[in-house]
């Protein structure tokens, strides 16, 4: 999902069933982000919630499971936010039911899913 902005992106899930998530490393070659789940840079107000249901994770090394952003401080002008900045970023769920893990995983699978 790209370009989330305004009343569009309100009360929006996302939901996905039996997928698999195969040999993500963190970074790229050319030093860009190579995770499962991220933000982008027009996630200000609202990040949908994502479950996901029966997946598969195989060899996802421990930096690249997740990438997400701190607000960006351009976001705080009166019009929108106010004096600080939109707190979307800091707003993110990911549901996970039935998941498995092979191979390289990341520390904490085991605990947190």
């Amino acid at each position: 999902m790209h370009k989330l902005k305004a009343n569009s992106a309100w009360g929006g899930t996302a939901t996905m069933r039996n997928c698999t998530f195969e040999r993500f490393k963190g970074k790229t070659a050319l030093d860009k982000y190579d995770t499962v789940f991220g933000l982008d840079e027009y996630q200000s107000d609202w990040v949908p919630p994502i479950t996901l249901t029966d997946s598969t994770f195989i060899d996802i090394s421990e930096d690249a499971l997740a990438h997400f952003i701190d607000p960006d401080p351009a976001w705080a002008f009166i019009d929108d936010c106010g004096e600080f900045p939109c707190t979307g970023p800091l707003n993110s769920l990911h549901t996970f039911k039935n998941t498995k893990w092979l191979g390289v995983k990341p520390a904490q699978a085991d605990a947190d899913f």
